[in-house]
This record gives C-alpha cells, sequence and structure tokens, in this order.
C-alpha cells in the first residue's frame, strides 16, 4: 500500500497542524521531508522526482510504521537505508 506524506514547507500552518496528529506522525512527515530535501539536492532530482523515488520506496514503508522506530533515525541514517535498498 502506498501512504501520502504531507511536506510542510510553509510553517505558517505548523502549530495548528502538530496539535492534530500524533507526535510519531509529525515526525514521521518531517523525516520524510528532510529525506526528499537530500534527494533532491544529491541526485538534482525536482520534488516530485524524488517524492515519488522515496514514497514508494521499501524504506519510506518502514518509517511509515510506527512499530518499526525508524522515526527515531536521522534523516541522513534513513537516506543510507534507501540507497542500500536500491542498489541491493
Amino acid at each position: 500500500s502506498s501512504n501520502a506524506a504531507i511536506f510542510l514547507w510553509n510553517g505558517a500552518r505548523t502549530n495548528h497542524i502538530r496539535k492534530e496528529m500524533s507526535k510519531e506522525t509529525f515526525m514521521i512527515e518531517s523525516l520524510t521531508r528532510d529525506v526528499v530535501a537530500l534527494l533532491m539536492e544529491e541526485r538534482g532530482l525536482s520534488m516530485r522526482e524524488a517524492m515519488d523515488a522515496f514514497c514508494s520506496s521499501r524504506t519510506f514503508d518502514a518509517l511509515s510504521k510506527p512499530e518499526t522506530g525508524l522515526f527515531f533515525q536521522s534523516p541522513a541514517y534513513i537516506l543510507d537505508e534507501f540507497k542500500n535498498e536500491k542498489s541491493s
């Protein structure tokens, strides 16, 4: 199943959104945003390309499941997991 991520590039509504979602969900979405930004920077991808690549990965599926605890890791660690997935 595919999960959609919310990207908060503009912090204007962040406080309102934070109150409505769990801490885990907010962390997962923030990490997704950060990993996508790293992919854009490292690979010269557009936002759409980076989102499509990451959000269709097994790494994103694992990140999206709070029980995996992957959301406790740094964006760089998650990006490395994504790269390892794509190289195998």
